[in-house]
């Protein structure tokens, strides 16, 4: 549509004209390289600024608004369809299976965590879900199984929110979603902690697939990293054990934070060295994934 009302101005501008002057066109052709979703915007200038008609000024000038607004809308949409997609940053659901470990979901009962370290991308991660091996589940497909996650700092833990699962899935892999938004800083530590609150029925075990491997899968991301040991809390207990010889068979999935996804630079240079001038071509660059500082 803006191409069209840019073509429709420019008619109107050379019928005032009368052809009596010469027209320049300039033309934008690499636009958003690396992306490959290069836009066309044609923006039309007279030579002889001097001797233009106020109303072809008005005209023109309108035209290279709607020009502007074209680059505008070709950079959201660029931001909108190139946000790095979602994708494994951690999992060891191929390494070999170790015994499975039951538990029983209710407050005051059985607890289990595994526990995982982000990457060094600064700006962080955007987590999506988490994602158990499970085994075997009695009296869990009609009730909501929350599972909290929880960053730790040195021995400060707290807690960052609680994923959701409407019910458990008998020898599936069943994710819990993380709500929009949830970030998570690099080089950091985090628990994913089945625990669940009050109202829940005694007999609702559940036996989780777990490996004796304490190595990563190679479809995660760079510097991700499961920690080497599988926590645990007993019924009626009130601290928390670590099995050192198996960890949950686990996976979580996200991104790169969104609003790091690409940095945005001018590869042309100004006709005189110093600065654009009206009609001149500005290329641009939008490096994909990469920080912006």
């Amino acid at each position: 549509m803006i191409t069209m009302l840019i073509d429709d101005l420019d008619k109107r501008v050379m019928a005032d004209t009368g052809g009596r002057t010469s027209q320049r066109w300039a033309t934008s052709r690499r636009g958003l390289r690396g992306l490959d979703i290069g836009r066309r915007v044609r923006v039309w200038q007279r030579q002889d600024h001097a001797s233009a008609k106020p109303q072809g000024i008005w005209r023109r000038t309108g035209a290279m608004f709607l020009a502007v607004a074209a680059m505008l809308v070709v950079a959201v949409i660029a931001r909108a369809e190139y946000d790095p997609p979602i994708a494994t940053l951690v999992t060891n659901m191929l390494q070999s299976a170790g015994s499975d470990r039951s538990v029983i979901l209710c407050e005051n009962q059985d607890g289990l965590y595994q526990g995982f370290r982000t990457g060094p991308k600064q700006g962080g991660y955007e987590l999506t879900d988490i994602s158990l091996d499970m085994r075997d589940a009695n009296e869990s497909r009609d009730r909501t199984i929350n599972a909290g996650l929880y960053h730790r700092e040195g021995y400060l833990i707290t807690k960052v929110t609680d994923l959701t699962r409407r019910r458990l899935d008998d020898f599936a892999l069943n994710a819990w979603q993380a709500p929009e938004n949830t970030y998570l800083e690099p080089d950091a530590d985090y628990y994913f902690l089945l625990n669940c609150g009050a109202g829940y029925a005694d007999d609702n075990v559940a036996q989780f697939a777990t490996t004796y491997s304490f190595g990563e899968d190679l479809e995660g991301r760079e510097g991700w990293s499961l920690h080497n040991y599988l926590g645990l809390r007993s019924a009626g207990g009130t601290t928390w054990a670590r099995d050192p010889n198996k960890t949950l068979r686990i996976r979580v999935k996200g991104r790169p934070s969104p609003h790091r996804a690409y940095k945005t630079e001018i590869i042309s240079t100004p006709a005189n060295g110093r600065a654009y001038r009206y009609g001149e071509n500005i290329d641009i660059a939008l490096t994909f994934n990469t920080d912006v500082y």
